[in-house]
């Protein structure tokens, strides 16, 4: 019983020039035993003219030399009929076979780049869905920064106490994507040179906004102080 693991064994063919050699080494090699059979009992022959160290022998030798002469006939017959056969000796089974095998080629060939071209595609795939799988793990989807653009037409990605922004973390680009990227670029490391920069230039901006509200409200204030002076006065005349 063939067990469900076992592998059948592969078909060896041998090609046509290879299977003649080897056919006619094994006739001539029973041809070559049979001559030297047909020899020695020629020798052994008393009326042989042949000499020979055993000519007073006389065994009944008879019927194997029939045999041996008939087995050197039909070997000799069989290397005529090889030598005789054009289709061994032919380039036709020679070019069939290279179509044959060129033919196989390009199906492989074929096959292989199908193989890879899905091989290609899975890769893809997966890579697809690894980088969509670490997008959803960025940082500023899950912290949710504060977007917001600066004087010279760049944007601020900023997580922290805004009274103190060099202990939070800052992006900056020239676009909100951008700035968002370089905020999960420097989510798990310290400010740099460039962001310590931008820092001081926000605290700068604040500072400039803070005062000019200040300034208002002031002007504001005085506004009113003016109004109810002028009118009390106006009221103790009357």
């Amino acid at each position: 019983m063939k067990l469900p693991d076992d592998k059948p064994e592969a078909v060896q063919i041998l090609h046509r020039d290879l299977s003649t050699s080897n056919q006619i080494g094994m006739l001539l090699s029973v041809s070559n035993s049979m001559a030297q059979f047909l020899t020695a009992l020629t020798a052994r022959d008393p009326d042989s003219n042949i000499p020979g160290d055993n000519k007073d022998l006389t065994p009944d030798w008879e019927e194997g030399y029939v045999a041996a002469e008939n087995t050197l006939i039909a070997a000799c017959e069989r290397i005529d009929s090889i030598i005789a056969d054009d289709k061994r000796w032919g380039l036709e089974f020679q070019t069939r076979l290279e179509k044959l095998f060129e033919k196989n080629t390009e199906i492989a060939r074929s096959v292989a780049e199908k193989q890879k071209a899905l091989l290609d595609e899975n890769i893809a795939k997966e890579k697809a869905v690894r980088e969509a799988a670490e997008a959803s793990l960025a940082p500023h989807l899950h912290f949710r920064p504060v977007l917001f653009a600066m004087g010279d037409g760049t944007w601020v990605a900023y997580l922290g106490d805004p009274s103190d922004l060099s202990s939070g973390i800052l992006g900056n680009g020239n676009s909100p994507a951008g700035a968002l990227k370089s905020f999960d670029a420097a989510f798990n490391g310290a400010l740099n040179e460039d962001q310590m920069r931008l820092v001081e230039q926000i605290k700068n901006e604040h500072e400039k906004l803070d005062s000019g509200r200040t300034d208002t409200i002031e002007e504001t204030g005085d506004g009113k102080e003016n109004s109810q002076g002028d009118g009390g006065d106006s009221g103790s005349k009357q």
